[in-house]
C-alpha cells in the first residue's frame, strides 16, 4: 500500500492498496483520503489499513511531512519504504527524478492498456494535468507541484499515492477499482 501525505491545509491524505490477481492483473483501490488532520492521526489510520489489509509494506511519501510519517511507522515496527519524489531515479539517464519516473512509468502503463481505471473525475483529472519536459541534459522532470499550483490545479494527492504503488512493482497489468 501506499500513502501520499499532507497535513493541514488543501492537499489531502491519501491512501491506496494494490492487490496482485489473476493472470498477473492487480488491483489497486483507494483504501482512505483525509483533509486537515495532524500526522500522528494520519500514523494511526495507516496502522489500522495495514493490520486490516493484510499489506506487507507501506510505501510513504517521505517529503517534508511524510518523514515523521515514516519515521513513527518504523518506530511501531510497520515495514515502510520512504519514497522521495525528487530522489534519485531507478534510470537517472532518462529521468531527472524518482517522481518523473513513477509518474511516467504510470501513464506508459495506461497508453499500453496495462491500467484501467474506474470511472473517478478526481483521479482522472489529476492524472491528465501534469506536464513534462524535456531537460537540456536530454532527462525527462515533470512538473513540479509548486508550478500546478500556479496554474490553479491542487496537489496531485491520488495521482501521487497511485505513482508511488506502481513504483515499486514489476511489469504487470493492473486494474483500479
Amino acid at each position: 500500500m501506499a500513502a501520499d501525505i499532507a497535513r493541514f491545509g488543501e492537499d489531502r491524505n491519501v491512501v491506496y492498496e494494490r492487490r496482485e490477481g489473476i493472470g498477473g492483473v492487480a488491483r489497486c483501490c483507494k483504501l482512505w483520503e483525509a483533509q486537515g488532520i495532524d500526522t500522528m492521526q494520519t500514523v494511526g489510520h495507516i496502522i489500522r489499513l495495514f493490520r486490516d489489509s493484510g499489506a506487507n509494506t507501506v510505501i510513504v511519501d517521505d517529503a517534508g511531512v511524510g518523514g515523521g510519517v515514516v519515521d513513527r511507522l518504523r518506530e511501531e515496527s510497520i515495514p515502510v519504504v520512504a519514497f522521495n519524489f525528487g530522489g534519485k531515479a531507478r534510470e537517472p539517464d532518462k529521468f531527472a527524478n524518482a517522481g518523473t519516473e513513477a509518474w511516467y512509468n504510470l501513464r506508459t502503463m495506461m497508453e499500453k492498456g496495462r491500467l484501467a481505471l474506474a470511472h473517478d473525475p478526481v483521479v482522472m483529472g489529476q492524472l491528465s494535468s501534469r506536464k513534462y519536459r524535456l531537460q537540456s541534459d536530454a532527462r525527462l522532470i515533470s512538473e513540479s507541484k509548486d508550478d500546478m499550483k500556479k496554474r490553479g490545479l491542487k496537489s496531485p494527492d491520488h495521482a501521487d499515492a497511485l505513482a508511488m504503488v506502481c513504483s515499486m512493482t514489476g511489469s504487470f497489468a493492473i486494474s483500479f477499482v
